[in-house]
């Protein structure tokens, strides 16, 4: 199983996000003509190249961190059971939604994001990583609070839309944090589907 941890937006931010990702499809060039669905020699059709893959709404998310690719059923229920031990969870907090940016650089962007700012992000993850310790998970990644908007398989040039973006406040509504979740990722026929297998309230 593929796991991971998430904090979900709520309907009102989804709706900035869905802004904002029109606004980098929208200026994001067009494909060429020789890039488009064709047939090879070999006679197999070649897909179109198209400049990025917007993500879908029910699944925009932030990730807190990511537990492993090949996670049985066994050490998932350690994992869940291990996160209702997790103290002190922090009482919910306020994040704010504040500019954009691309991995790995904008001007060969494969991930163009909208940036999430709070400083009670990090000592969440903290707490979490360190009740995982036991089960061998850690983070491989330092934290990089971010919501994947679209992505591109052979990098795209966004300078444009990240300069900006950079610091503008894409969402009016301050979003409150009050719940994390253990998610799991499973491959479908033309992408991911995501489930919520628990859900962790911020108690305080």
């Amino acid at each position: 199983m593929r796991l991971f941890m998430a904090i979900h937006p709520p309907d009102g931010v989804l709706a900035d996000l869905k802004r904002l990702q029109a606004g980098l499809l929208a200026g994001t060039p067009p494909v060429h003509p020789k890039e488009g669905n064709r047939l090879s020699e070999e006679g197999i059709v070649r897909p179109q190249r198209l400049p990025f893959k917007p993500t879908r709404a029910g699944q925009l998310h932030l990730t807190l961190q990511f537990l492993g690719n090949d996670i049985t059923i066994h050490k998932t229920e350690e994992i869940r059971q291990k996160l209702k031990e997790v103290e002190p969870l922090p009482a919910p907090f306020l994040l704010s939604c504040i500019g954009a940016g691309a991995f790995p650089t904008p001007a060969k962007a494969q991930v163009a994001h909208a940036s999430v700012e709070s400083p009670e992000l990090e000592p969440l993850a903290c707490e979490i990583e360190h009740a995982l310790l036991s089960l061998g998970i850690r983070r491989d990644k330092p934290l990089k609070p971010h919501i994947t908007i679209a992505r591109s398989k052979w990098g795209q040039d966004v300078s444009g839309w990240v300069a900006e973006n950079r610091m503008k406040k894409w969402s009016e509504a301050e979003w409150n944090a009050s719940s994390f979740s253990l998610m799991e990722s499973s491959a479908e026929l033309g992408g991911h589907e995501h489930r919520v297998l628990e859900r962790y309230a911020l108690r305080g």
